[in-house]
């Protein structure tokens, strides 16, 4: 919150009348951006490839698995075609994204190998928060399995919205002894409309989700209305005639708030306060 404590003022007007926010906040895809669209994936003796429909134009474009990630580019058509060498994902799933939405593929008839009798699986995927609505506000997410591990497990990571609220990184790893680990989702731009993500973790053939909804960033109001101080003239008790202590606030936004003067300045001695909560 931000405060302008105004004393001994003769007749002097106050609005509000700016506003200015630390973080940049660019305009994001709309819920209706068509997603990128896989025509085939195989995977065959270390090699991936992958063809695919509707990604951005140029955009360049990531496919990853809970082992490996392989990267390209789009044409300017948003058609893909790409392949990688040296090459691994024990769940047959690839996640395709271009950077505003992802899409999993999963190679046709290949099926994932069974864990080891007795080796943890993923259990859940559990969020902090169920939601989020302002740009640069986070999530704390953790995976879960069913009992300690007895060795490191890869686990990987993915958001539905990438462009909207991606996840902190592609892969994470649950160490010896311990049953979790955990991540974040960070909100890097606003959308117009609530938008759903879904936050995505594999490993060991089998994949858990999350719902996280984006929403508008709520709109800054102010708690007091535009308001004049005073009057007070000369040979008066500015106390007596005047607003001592005059309070401005305002809510529903993230950032840095400014509050302008208008109309005049200060006269000499008087000072504005400002701070943040």
């Amino acid at each position: 919150m931000t405060s302008v404590k105004m004393g001994r003022v003769g007749r002097w007007a106050v609005t509000f009348t700016a506003l200015s926010v630390l973080a940049v906040v660019t305009a994001a895809p709309s819920s209706a951006v068509t997603a990128v669209s896989v025509t085939r994936v195989s995977l065959d003796a270390g090699s991936v490839r992958v063809d695919g429909l509707r990604a951005v134009a140029s955009a360049p474009i990531s496919v990853s698995s809970s082992e490996s990630t392989a990267s390209g580019r789009a044409d300017g058509s948003g058609r893909l075609k790409m392949s990688a060498s040296g090459y691994r994902s024990s769940t047959c799933k690839v996640t395709v994204t271009d950077g505003a939405t992802a899409v999993v593929a999963t190679r046709s008839g290949c099926t994932p190998p069974p864990p080891p009798a007795g080796a943890p699986a993923l259990s859940t995927v559990a969020l902090s928060h169920t939601s989020l609505s302002a740009v640069g506000t986070l999530v704390a997410g953790a995976v879960l399995l069913t009992s300690v591990s007895a060795a490191p497990l890869t686990v990987g990571l993915t958001s539905s919205r990438p462009g909207n609220a991606p996840v902190s990184q592609a892969f994470v790893q649950v160490m010896v002894g311990s049953n979790q680990a955990v991540f974040t989702v960070n909100q890097i731009t606003a959308v117009t409309a609530p938008t759903a993500a879904t936050i995505a973790a594999s490993a060991g053939g089998v994949t858990k989700t999350a719902l996280l909804t984006i929403n508008p960033t709520p709109a800054f109001g102010s708690a007091t209305p535009a308001t004049e101080l005073g009057p007070a003239f000369v040979g008066t008790n500015l106390v007596d005639s005047s607003t001592t202590g005059r309070t401005l606030s305002g809510t529903g936004r993230v950032g840095v708030v400014s509050f302008d003067f208008i109309g005049g300045q200060l006269p000499a001695g008087m000072s504005s306060e400002a701070s943040r909560t």
